[in-house]
């Protein structure tokens, strides 16, 4: 996903500057806030995306005289037509800087300024999305009737979005310890600076003694997998170990526990025989303290694979540090690298930490180069026999995560093409980090077999513009070839006898797949075919910024006869893809739809409101071809958020610990209480207005056996709300008392720091629904009833 705020509808449009034709600009008649340029679009610099329920543009200049750090606004009345998709209701655009005017002759754009410049960014203030929530009726009754199903609930919409562009993302999944593990970001003989390069280079010098002699220099001319390779030579007077040291993401260094096991491999060759030491050290003392060590013989020769266990005799943590105190540490949030309108939603959740762990590879004897080095925790740490850290999976489990769409702008690199990422056969050397420059060594295959461990949905991203279309109709036949086939007999020699299971893959990513798409499915499909499985897969256009697929195209992937196994892929900001959906489908009955991202660069209790009433918006409509909804972000590293505006995790994580963010429980909620049918219910009052948004929201699920039912319930204002359950004559609830899960927070800013990670939780919370009761403001809560018809 690009840094900029990414919306686009019907796989086409980049709200940056999209194209936009009229079928009828629906200016109301309203007072023209301070400032207009009717007609003029300001493309560029999005802070947030909003649909707007009235066609007002007062309520977009409103939401960015409340937003300190928006500069001006730009409004799309009703009725312009995306990429030749009607979107009828108006929406707002909040920028974080002012672009060059653009004259809109369709006056399908308004705008106005609103200030010169965003203020320094100590604190920064979000969009409140209820700017005025005029006083009015406050007692709202929601009607139900559980006998009542009106559809089937994807439980795919539970789903979230990790983003590899973001280098910090999978390292909450992936078990390698080592960061920059064949020096993908340079050369670890030169000096680095954290301020410009948080990143760093991965690796130190490490010298294990003061009379440990030696020699080191980055060797361009021995390479393995074309990587530059780091030679290193030890001295026969002196004792101790002379290499270099890893300290993970951003040199904050790793955490240890003690007395469990940690195993990997280096890669490394010699023209003579050598003797390679490995070791775990402890940092946070003067002098270092080693905490376990294994020295590996190496013999003459070509690239070897040296197995090594290390089971450290401490344990190592972490402690948290001043922004810029220690320049060893990179810590991006803090250092300025980002352009000033690139706000975080709230600098609070991001801390910076040193951490006394580093993970030692040297010479005792001789001299070598050193190629690659892994690390990870033995078993005890991982999913199963995986590269998956236990940790990251609890994260997933803990909020219910159904889908995972892995996808962003990186996978417009060639080197995310599938086939760099193949694993290898035994006899070959080493591993697939190497065919490719994305340093964290997570691809599509480690995505898919945690995925189908954990029965989550795998949602695949490749690099595919171009690629031939027999290249994609490889992957097909690799991930489910039987052995009598050329491709899947690879991946079985290559020890994966089973199948990797997906169902949905996405060809490229915000960008048109003008050439290819077509052919590329149809050749998919064909492969499908042999396998005997017809209409088994589901493939995302990957849109292009500002225009549409085109009538030539359309045709032609009509033709291939797919129906909804052609999907649209719209990205927005957390809100709008049911109301995008429905424009699509109007145009292309026949296709499907996925949101496969939702940029609102937010993890706040903002966020959890809105997160919330976008799931509900979900939940409560009955639109089969809407597959998947994939909430952005997974996981997010605190003190090192590289996005700036997407900055919007909806759980957290540290070398030393995993929490969730308000958005977060919000699924953990869910999943605590979700069924797959929804019911009848109708909202009635809560008259007071909240400019765009629904002042309350409700949704109501029955399970299969009709005894127990879920109310979910969101209030979106700052006041409290009287709210009764009408239940129809059809079923009755076992008892008037009984159990909800609330969250709420009056403060919409707040998040959960490290120091306090249940700030924002839910608790349970007693109520009697015989008569009205009282839900606090700006809160999302989940009555569980138990009742029969």
């Amino acid at each position: 996903m690009d840094v900029a705020l990414l919306v686009f509808i019907a796989a086409a449009l980049t709200f940056a500057g999209p194209s936009c034709f009229v079928v009828a600009a629906e200016h109301v008649a309203n007072d023209e806030p301070p400032h207009t340029e009717m007609c003029v679009d300001h493309p560029g610099n999005d802070r947030k995306m909003f649909t707007l329920q009235d066609a007002n543009m007062t309520l977009c200049y409103e939401a960015c005289e409340a937003d300190s750090h928006c500069v001006g606004w730009v409004y799309m009345p009703p009725n312009c037509t995306f990429a030749g998709v009607p979107h009828g209701k108006a929406n707002c655009w909040l920028k974080g800087g002012w672009g060059s005017p653009r004259p809109r002759s369709d006056c399908c754009r308004d705008s106005g300024k609103v200030r010169d410049a965003p203020p320094s960014q100590n604190r920064p203030t979000i969009y409140n999305p209820f700017p005025s929530c005029n006083s009015g009726d406050t007692s709202v009754s929601v009607s139900i009737d559980p006998t009542n199903v009106t559809h089937a609930v994807n439980p795919l919409y539970k789903g979230c979005h990790l983003d590899l562009g973001y280098s910090h993302q999978p390292q909450a999944l992936y078990s390698q310890m080592v960061y920059s593990a064949s020096y993908e970001l340079g050369d670890p003989t030169q000096e680095w600076d954290t301020k410009s390069n948080p990143d760093g280079v991965g690796w130190v010098p490490y010298i294990g003694t003061s009379d440990a002699k030696g020699g080191m220099s980055f060797d361009s001319s021995t390479t393995l997998t074309n990587h530059s390779t780091l030679h290193l030579s030890k001295s026969d007077t002196g004792e101790g170990v002379y290499g270099v040291a890893n300290r993970g993401l951003g040199h904050e260094g790793l955490v240890f526990q003690a007395n469990k096991s940690y195993e990997g491999y280096v890669i490394v060759r010699s023209s003579s025989a050598a003797t390679v030491t490995v070791q775990i050290v402890d940092r946070s003392v003067n002098p270092p303290k080693e905490l376990a060590s294994q020295d590996l013989q190496l013999a003459a020769g070509d690239w070897t694979k040296l197995p090594f266990t290390l089971t450290p005799m401490a344990s190592t943590d972490c402690v948290g540090i001043e922004p810029g105190s220690d320049p060893t540490v990179g810590c991006p949030v803090y250092n300025n690298t980002y352009s000033p309108s690139a706000r975080m939603s709230d600098l609070k959740a991001h801390i910076c930490v040193k951490c006394g762990g580093q993970f030692v590879v040297g010479v005792r004897k001789g001299a070598i180069n050193l190629g690659f080095s892994f690390l990870q925790p033995g078993a005890w740490g991982r999913l199963g026999n995986l590269s998956v850290l236990s940790s990251g999976v609890k994260l997933m489990q803990d909020m219910g995560i159904t889908a995972i769409r892995q996808g962003g702008s990186f996978s417009k690199q060639e080197n995310y093409f599938w086939k760099h990422w193949m694993p290898l056969q035994p006899s070959e050397m080493p591993s697939v980090v190497w065919k490719d420059d994305i340093e964290t060594g997570w691809g599509p295959f480690h995505l898919i077999d945690m995925c189908n461990a954990l029965d989550i949905e795998p949602v695949v991203t490749t690099f595919a513009v171009p690629v031939e279309p027999e290249d994609m109709a490889d992957f097909v036949e690799y991930t489910y070839g039987n052995a009598s086939t050329k491709w899947g007999k690879m991946r079985i020699d290559a020890g994966h006898p089973e199948p990797y299971r997906w169902h949905f893959i996405e060809l490229g990513n915000e960008q048109y797949n003008r050439y290819m798409f077509v052919d590329q499915v149809k050749a998919m499909e064909t492969r499908a075919e042999m396998l005997g499985m017809a209409k088994f897969f589901y493939y995302l256009f990957p849109g292009s910024g500002g225009s549409g697929i085109n009538a030539s195209d359309a045709e032609r992937a009509k033709a291939l006869d797919l129906g909804n196994h052609l999907v649209f892929d719209i990205h927005d900001g957390a809100g709008g893809a049911v109301g995008a959906t429905q424009a699509i489908l109007q145009k292309f009955p026949t296709w499907g739809t996925a949101n496969a991202e939702t940029n609102c660069g937010d993890h706040t209790v903002h966020r959890m409101l809105q997160e919330a009433q976008d799931l509900v918006s979900f939940f409560s409509a009955n639109i089969p071809q809407l597959h998947f909804r994939a909430g952005s972000f997974c996981v997010e590293r605190s003190g090192y958020q590289e996005g700036g505006l997407n900055d919007q995790g909806i759980s957290f994580y540290l070398p030393n610990m995993t929490w969730l963010q308000p958005p977060g429980y919000v699924h953990k909620m869910i999943t605590e209480s979700f069924f797959s049918r929804a019911v009848a219910s109708e909202l009635t009052g809560c008259s007071n207005s909240c400019g765009a948004t629904p002042c309350a929201t409700a949704h109501v699920q029955v399970s299969d056996d009709g005894k127990n039912v879920s109310v979910f319930f969101i209030n979106m204002t700052p006041d409290k709300v009287s709210l009764t359950l009408k239940i129809s004559d059809h079923w009755t609830p076992s008892t008037s008392k009984v159990q909800a899960m609330q969250i709420h927070s009056p403060d919409l800013q707040l998040s959960n720091t490290p120091g306090n990670p249940t700030a924002v939780s839910p608790e349970l919370v007693a109520y009697d629904i015989g008569e009205a009761v009282q839900i606090p403001a700006q809160s999302f809560t989940i009555f569980m009833l138990a009742g029969s018809s």
